[in-house]
Order: C-alpha cells, then sequence, then structure tokens
C-alpha cells in the first residue's frame, strides 16, 4: 500500500466532504 498515493486521494474528498456538510448544514440551518 502506498501511503503517498492515497493521501494525494484522501485529503482532497476529505476536504470536499468537510464543505459539503458545511454547506448543507448552512443551508439546513440558514445560517
Amino acid at each position: 500500500m502506498h501511503t503517498g498515493r492515497w493521501g494525494h486521494v484522501l485529503l482532497p474528498l476529505v476536504l470536499i466532504a468537510i464543505g459539503l456538510l458545511i454547506l448543507i448544514e448552512g443551508g439546513a440551518f440558514g445560517l
């Protein structure tokens, strides 16, 4: 397993997932 390659794949996905959660929660609470 190459952690370096997974790091380049997981990091953007995690950032996008967090961004989507913030947008969804912000829209739900009207922030």
